[in-house]
């Protein structure tokens, strides 16, 4: 979805993520920005992805940093299972529990 809004991609250069080596490529949207660096070599693998919300007011970005990425080992189908008694929330200065969560 985020490549089909895309108005504009540029390779920016190479950077070092946790120690490797990157492409860094950043994508323009109508709404929405984002920057990616992938592993340079063998295992392209995205080592950091920074996602910036130009609709909201002081436009928030979003980093996430990718450390480890196992391959060849399949995972469980419940692994990706949405677990509802793990949900909370900050409201008015503190931690509350989703209601009807175990």
């Amino acid at each position: 979805e985020l490549i089909g809004d895309a108005t504009e991609i540029t390779h920016i250069g190479h950077g070092v993520v946790d120690g490797k080596d990157c492409d860094h490529l950043a994508f323009r949207g109508s709404e929405v920005d984002w920057q990616l660096w992938v592993e340079i070599g063998p295992n392209p693998i995205p080592r950091k992805y920074v996602i910036t919300s130009k609709t909201v007011t002081g436009a928030p970005q979003y980093t996430l940093r990718i450390k480890t990425w196992t391959t060849g080992t399949p995972a469980s189908a419940d692994a990706f299972a949405f677990k509802a008694s793990h949900v909370h929330y900050f409201h008015q200065g503190k931690w509350l529990r989703l209601s009807g969560a175990d």
